[in-house]
């Protein structure tokens, strides 16, 4: 991937952004310059928080490719690293400059994947103005370099109003004690540099500060709202969430999230978060793009002159996909429809020869099929689909489809938002599951009550599911 800066237009008025992608993913900025290019690149990003009533704090997120670094030996292992520098000036003249050695360790000199990493967060202090900031970075044992500038604006500082810091997107939010270089407030957040999600990435995570409430004593019980949608390009609402009413904890308070963008397609989308102070009834908001890539979406479109028949007879031709897979894999695939298949399609299937099998499979899913004249089954390819991810997601002693989490999943869909519990020491790792547009709105509450792993649906508020009122006992360590 090449080099990518990405932040919010409004604030950052000079730099546009755009994601091109065609199997691999290319991004153009406009707004900054580079120098020479050197085979090392690297991706950056960087988010504004309030510092104090005079400077703004601003971090920046380095994400850099192993291969591209030199190893040395080191006694029983190598050593890599790189070196950091950030300068930010005004007018021509330096404001300031600081240079950070980030040095590792590595049982072996061969990185076979081109796509680890290693992540670096930094941060400057800045008063309010209009800076060119340079980043630079260079192999701490190795003649490659790179360095970028570009263009940062820093706003005056809201003192009295509400205000909100730019929102910052993670691979991973969690608590965490441990103050490591990607510890804030209480939460581990592992920067996403790129922006981009999809196959790997298949949920958002977002980390932002809210500044400035209109808060009298630590008795002040005022609450406020949090509201968040995604857009796609063409401004258009992807999702939006309910408003959520939370209790002030103070004069400021920590937003942060995961948002689930498996149902959404290939693309580049903004993330919107907007807080209304209910005291004040002021309100602010911020929002950052991000893009969705996944390959199949864009293989999908490829000219279809250029695909084999191998490569397209299962999706057109069910007859052939079913001809080649064997009794065990169709009876498989069947048993995983038990959530949507009939107790007379069970029991029919069961007294099928292979040759049976194959052609009863074929008429389940064409009675299923919302399109009969495209050529491929959506119904059948997104229920699969779910099968796999269950598997995937959910393993442990049995199939992921197989288990509390998976049923959910294949039955109702995938959730508009997950809410994560880890572990701790009062209380169980557990889930819930927010569906908005299902049945006014519900949710699913899974929870590790054997400590195996395995959450187990405890409570939904679903019609026809298991309702318990009393869930939280089943969260309690002691019990």
């Amino acid at each position: 991937m090449n080099f990518i800066v990405s932040k919010n237009q409004k604030k950052i008025r000079t730099i546009l952004t755009s994601i091109c992608i065609s199997i691999t993913i290319l991004s153009t900025i406009s707004g900054f310059a580079a120098d020479e290019e050197t085979p090392l690149n690297f991706d950056l990003s960087w988010s504004r928080f309030r510092g104090n009533d005079s400077l703004r704090l601003i971090e920046f997120y380095l994400s850099i490719p192993i291969d591209k670094l030199t190893f040395v030996p080191d006694e029983n292992n190598f050593k890599l690293g790189f070196n950091i520098t950030l300068q930010a000036s005004i007018d021509d003249s330096i404001y300031i400059q600081r240079t950070i050695k980030h040095p590792f360790s590595s049982a072996t000199d061969k990185i076979e994947d081109e796509n680890k990493r290693l992540l670096a967060v930094e941060t400057l202090f800045l008063k309010p103005g209009s800076y060119e900031m340079r980043t630079e970075v260079t192999d701490l044992y190795g003649d490659s370099k790179k360095a970028v500038t570009f263009p940062v604006t820093i706003d005056p500082i809201e003192v009295q109003s509400l205000d909100l810091s730019d929102i910052q997107l993670a691979t991973l939010i969690q608590r965490d004690t441990v103050r490591t270089q990607f510890y804030k407030n209480g939460y581990k957040v592992l920067p996403n540099v790129s922006n981009v999600f999809g196959e790997m990435l298949p949920a958002l995570f977002y980390y932002s500060e809210i500044y400035n409430f209109a808060y009298n004593s630590p008795t002040d019980t005022a609450r406020y709202l949090v509201t968040r949608r995604i857009t796609n390009a063409e401004n258009e609402v992807v999702k939006e969430f309910p408003a959520k009413l939370k209790n002030k904890p103070g004069s400021s308070a920590v937003e942060l999230g995961r948002i689930n963008i498996i149902s959404i397609p290939s693309g580049s989308y903004v993330f919107e978060v907007e807080v209304q102070d209910l005291a004040t009834n002021k309100i602010v908001k911020e929002s950052e793009k991000f893009f969705v890539y996944r390959q199949k979406d864009y293989l999908a479109q490829a000219d279809s002159t250029q695909k084999t028949q191998a490569d397209i007879s299962p999706e057109i031709f069910p007859d052939t996909r079913y001809t080649i897979m064997t009794d065990k894999e169709i009876d498989a695939e069947f048993e995983s429809t038990k959530y949507i298949s009939t107790k007379d399609e069970r029991n029919t299937f069961k007294k099928l020869d292979l040759t049976g099998k194959r052609q009863f499979l074929i008429e389940f899913w064409a009675k299923r099929d919302p399109n009969v004249n495209t050529k491929k089954n959506e119904f059948r390819d997104l229920y699969l689909s779910r099968v796999k991810y269950a598997n995937e997601q959910f393993k442990g002693f049995r199939d992921g489809w197989k288990t509390d989490r998976g049923r959910i999943l294949l039955i109702y869909g995938e959730p508009d938002e997950i809410d994560r519990s880890p572990f701790s020491s009062e209380t169980k790792p557990y889930q819930i599951w927010k569906y908005y547009s299902l049945q006014g709105g519900v949710e699913f509450i899974f929870v590790d009550k054997r400590n195996f792993g395995d959450l187990e649906l405890v409570h939904s508020t679903a019609r026809g599911e298991l309702s318990d009122y009393n869930w939280q006992r089943w969260i309690s360590t002691s019990n």
